[in-house]
């Protein structure tokens, strides 16, 4: 694993078999890379709401059709090509993360209720194609780890807030749901 601060987000790109297969995707995916989005505060930050509510941060997996490409950069902009996993992130009074980060250590114990729908990237190019997948069981971090992100600066020394996309209208996109 490889931590980025890229400006806009913190990445840790991925190497080796992080692999998604079921859950209705139709193919296996292959993680590549995965990054948070975040608030200044508290009652924003996330690019998806829940129960028309915004969470402080959510964490995006994006995958790719293992299938077709060989990377994320060859499935971009193509029909399925990308699957993301987004989760929401709720502050919790305390949480432990221990070196070695093991992704599977970040998700919540259960990820059998979803949403999905197909949908675009949300930071440019904004490619449209992506399998979007977003679970209703969230992660949690405490205030001290989402304050770490929000101290956060760019290369000009401002400091990282507020990088998430707006909440978008569906634009006709059906939203399926696997839990009641």
């Amino acid at each position: 694993m490889t931590l980025t601060n890229n400006g806009h987000t913190v990445k840790m790109s991925l190497s080796g078999d992080y692999l998604v297969d079921g859950g209705g995707l139709g193919a296996t995916y292959r993680a590549g890379q995965f990054h948070f989005h975040w608030g200044k505060n508290n009652d924003r930050g996330s690019e998806h709401f829940m129960d028309f509510t915004p969470h402080p941060a959510e964490m995006h997996i994006v995958t790719y059709d293992t299938s077709r490409f060989g990377s994320i950069a060859e499935a971009v902009g193509e029909d399925g090509g990308l699957a993301v996993l987004g989760f929401l992130i709720e502050v919790s009074s305390s949480v432990q993360i221990s070196p070695p980060i093991n992704i599977e250590s970040l998700l919540p114990a259960s990820r059998s209720n979803f949403f999905r729908y197909d949908g675009s990237l949300t930071t440019p190019p904004c490619s449209e194609g992506v399998i979007w997948t977003n679970f209703k069981d969230t992660i949690h971090m405490s205030e001290n780890q989402l304050k770490m992100f929000r101290d956060l600066r760019d290369e000009s020394r401002h400091k990282i807030v507020d990088n998430f996309r707006p909440l978008e209208p569906l634009h006709g996109r059906t939203l399926y749901s696997n839990s009641c």
